[in-house]
């Protein structure tokens, strides 16, 4: 549908004017569907689960990291992004 074929592109792929159209509908799309889903999820918030009050210390945080640091998995996974 965007990115059709001309006489000077034959392959739609090619046709650089196809893609600002493209990009701006699915943008358009996108905002749509996520104001939707959290419109639509909004009345269930106060159902949701409330979590403790309590507050994690710099050390239960420091402690959550190292353990993920001892994760070579995530370590991989880490250093590739």
């Amino acid at each position: 549908m965007f990115l059709k074929g001309t006489k000077a592109q034959p392959f739609g792929q090619m046709n650089l004017a196809g893609y600002a159209p493209y990009a701006l509908t699915v943008a358009v799309i996108s905002v749509a569907v996520t104001l939707v889903s959290a419109l639509a999820t909004q009345r269930f918030t106060p159902y949701l689960h409330q979590p403790t009050g309590a507050r994690p210390t710099v050390g239960d945080m420091l402690r959550e990291i190292l353990i993920a640091a001892g994760n070579r998995n995530f370590v991989a996974l880490a250093l590739s992004a």
